[in-house]
């Protein structure tokens, strides 16, 4: 199976557009667009980090930030420094609107890349994106998160196994 990232990134792109034209509602589509249950998913995937012992001053990056799940009850707490990476622009728009914070960003992406310098995050969560992506991809996330953390610094990632 011969799956390169471009052909990902147009079915990810088309699907979102898909649910934007068939919804009246805009930013239900774009909630939509991440997965059912935008906001009770949001607060789980918050526990999660904490769980694994977040602190109100860790930095985050959020890969696969979609439209803002985990920026939205994340922001009504956390202090820390948060970048939200994703590769549909009408998503990470979304996240930017539905997200003011000072020293909090929202970028677009290409490839399997984390935007930050060497050892700079405390925590890089992948919710739901190995779940799209074959295992190389996966494998050069990781080696991505790795390079991007601090000592002690974790990855957290969620997947669906099909």
């Amino acid at each position: 199976m011969n799956v390169n990232l471009e052909d990902q990134n147009e079915r990810y792109n088309k699907h979102v557009e898909h649910l934007k034209d068939g919804q009246n509602n805009v930013q239900k589509a774009l909630e939509i667009a991440v997965g059912g249950d935008f906001d009770r998913m949001g607060k789980i995937e918050y526990e999660l980090l904490k769980k694994f012992g977040l602190k109100p001053q860790d930095s985050i990056v959020d890969v696969g930030c979609g439209s803002g799940r985990l920026a939205k009850p994340l922001s009504e707490e956390h202090k820390g420094q948060y970048l939200g990476t994703d590769i549909v622009l009408d998503l990470i728009e979304h996240a930017n609107k539905l997200v003011k914070k000072d020293h909090w960003n929202f970028e677009i992406v290409e490839g399997l890349t984390i935007p930050k310098a060497n050892e700079t995050t405390d925590y890089v969560c992948f919710y739901s994106v190995f779940t799209h992506l074959l295992h190389e991809q996966s494998y050069n996330y990781l080696i991505e998160a790795y390079r991007v953390l601090k000592k002690g610094g974790k990855a957290i990632f969620s997947f669906l196994k099909f």
